[in-house]
C-alpha cells in the first residue's frame, strides 16, 4: 500500500512546488523591480529663481532592465521624467542621463538601450518666483517600463518627493 501512495504523493508534493514557485515569480513581478529616490545637489535653502539640481536614482533589482530615456519610435516605452503641474518649480535645461547599455532587441527588431543595477539621472530645476518660503515638496514623477529576460511589466508612473527649502 505504501508503494502506492508514495509516487501520489511525490506527485502533489511536485505540483505543490510547481504552484508555490508559479505563485514567487508572480510575487516579484507585483512588486516594483525599480526603487526610486532623490536628492538635491546643492543641499542649503533656495531663494526665488535660484537654479538647482536633482539626482534622481534609480536602483534596480538583479535580472531587470530599466529603458533609457531615448528609444527609437517602435521599440521599447522609454522612461519619462516630468514635473506634475501645480508645484512653484520648473525645468531649467536638458535632463542628464547616465550612458545606457545599447543591444540588438529582436522582439522589437532594433538596437534599444537599457540600465542595469542603477542609473542617476541629473534633472536642472528652478525654483519659482510664487514659492513660498519655508519648507516644501517638490515632486518628480518618472514612467518607465523594465523588463528580465522572460517578461516586461507593464509601464509604470512612481512620484518621488523630494523635501526643499525655499527661503525668501
Amino acid at each position: 500500500m505504501w508503494s502506492r501512495m508514495l509516487p501520489r504523493r511525490l506527485r502533489i508534493n511536485t505540483c505543490v512546488l510547481a504552484c508555490l514557485s508559479a505563485s514567487a515569480v508572480a510575487a516579484v513581478a507585483a512588486d516594483d523591480p525599480v526603487a526610486w529616490s532623490g536628492r538635491t545637489s546643492p543641499v542649503k535653502p533656495l531663494p526665488r529663481g535660484a537654479r538647482f539640481t536633482v539626482e534622481l536614482d534609480a536602483l534596480i533589482q538583479p535580472g531587470w532592465h530599466l529603458y533609457s530615456l531615448d528609444q527609437p519610435d517602435g521599440g521599447p516605452i522609454a522612461t519619462e521624467i516630468t514635473l506634475p503641474a501645480g508645484q512653484p518649480f520648473s525645468f531649467a535645461g536638458a535632463i542628464e542621463a547616465p550612458k545606457p547599455k545599447t543591444v540588438f532587441d529582436p522582439n522589437f527588431n532594433m538596437r534599444v538601450g537599457f540600465y542595469i543595477e542603477k542609473a542617476q539621472f541629473r534633472v536642472p530645476l528652478e525654483v519659482g518666483g510664487e514659492a513660498a518660503a519655508g519648507r516644501t515638496t517638490l515632486n518628480i514623477q518618472t514612467r518607465y517600463q523594465c523588463c528580465n529576460d522572460k517578461l516586461c511589466l507593464p509601464p509604470k508612473k512612481v512620484t518621488v518627493p523630494i523635501s526643499i527649502e525655499v527661503h525668501p
